[in-house]
């Protein structure tokens, strides 16, 4: 974790959320009895410049912090594509929503120092999102546990595509390593609850030709029990 954390992409990102958070509590109008949104016309209180926390505008960058700084901790522990989207989101909305404001700005009253300092905090999050690098074994990781999550489901078809995506992946990183051939026998127990013989066996026997060199005793144990499991579904089928 501490490694990931000092990444630069990552400190950039925290550091943006963080600016996002404290510009939006900042005044995002500068003028003579304006205050947090409220500015003074013709002596009176006037509400129609919704500017800062009290006018409205600076709530969404306020919620924009509180996501980006969620999300970047969650790509600290984690790295996934969805959250280097939703920083690039955050980053892209924390950038112009103040500019936007600052647009809309009457004659005779400032652009507040909040409004600099929230674009400079979506500033900083859309440049961390942009140097974010997603951890491939994130994908793998997910991957495995959507073709298990799909097997659980019953849509085998779907279980089987993927599973076999995973082995694939294996094959070609690290050839028959322990974990293709684990992988390799989930994808023929897969197989045999489809009832499809001959895709089952093959796929077994290339495993424990090739990987149980590699394989412990407790994983020599659970390939046995899959592989009986396996040809007692294949017999009850009439595969």
């Amino acid at each position: 974790m501490s490694a990931l954390i000092r990444t630069p992409a990552v400190l950039i990102a925290a550091a943006g959320s963080v600016l996002l958070g404290a510009g939006s509590l900042l005044p995002w109008v500068d003028a003579e009895g304006a205050v947090f949104g409220r500015h003074t016309a013709d002596g009176v209180d006037a509400l129609g410049l919704r500017q800062g926390l009290a006018g409205g505008d600076a709530w969404v960058t306020v919620v924009l912090a509180c996501l980006s700084l969620l999300v970047t901790g969650l790509f600290a522990w984690r790295r996934g594509s969805r959250a280097r989207l939703l920083l690039a989101v955050s980053g892209t909305v924390g950038l112009l929503w103040p500019i936007a404001s600052a647009s809309s700005i009457p004659d005779g009253v400032g652009v507040g120092v909040g409004v600099w300092v929230t674009g400079a905090g979506g500033l900083l999050v859309l440049a961390g999102s942009a140097m974010l690098r997603i951890d491939p074994d994130a994908r793998y990781d997910a991957r495995l546990a959507r073709a298990h999550r799909l097997w659980e489901r019953g849509r085998l078809p779907d279980a089987i595509a993927e599973q076999q995506r995973v082995v694939e992946q294996d094959l070609r990183e690290n050839g028959w390593s322990r974990e293709a051939g684990l992988n390799g026998m989930i994808l023929a127990s897969m197989y045999a609850e489809a009832g499809d013989r001959p895709r089952c066996l093959e796929i077994m026997n290339d495993v424990v030709a090739r990987c149980t060199p590699v394989f412990t005793d407790e994983d020599k144990s659970m390939v046995d029990q899959l592989w009986v499991e396996s040809h007692q579904q294949l017999a009850d089928r009439g595969a």
